[in-house]
């Protein structure tokens, strides 16, 4: 949820600030809804999905993210200033 309220990486961008990260947030929101749902059905196959994907999404892509799209202190770790 915080990172709705972070605004300092791009702030001079066309949707209010936001940057590709914020659209990873609301895939977790989204992802964790559905992951809730299906276990309160019953459905562990659903819930492991939608988990995984959380999981992916939140190590793999925004990892990637931050390395090599937004410029930030992790991609100036790896690549230097």
């Amino acid at each position: 949820m915080i990172a709705f309220f972070v605004h300092e990486r791009r702030p001079d961008s066309p949707l209010f600030g936001l940057s590709p990260v914020h659209a990873l947030a609301a895939f977790v929101l989204f992802a964790s809804w559905r992951a809730y749902t299906a276990v309160r059905n019953g459905d562990v196959k659903a819930h492991r999905f939608w988990v995984l994907g959380i999981y992916a999404g939140s190590l793999v892509i925004n990892g990637a993210m931050n390395v090599f799209v937004v410029d930030g202190v992790t991609r100036d770790v790896f690549f230097g200033k």
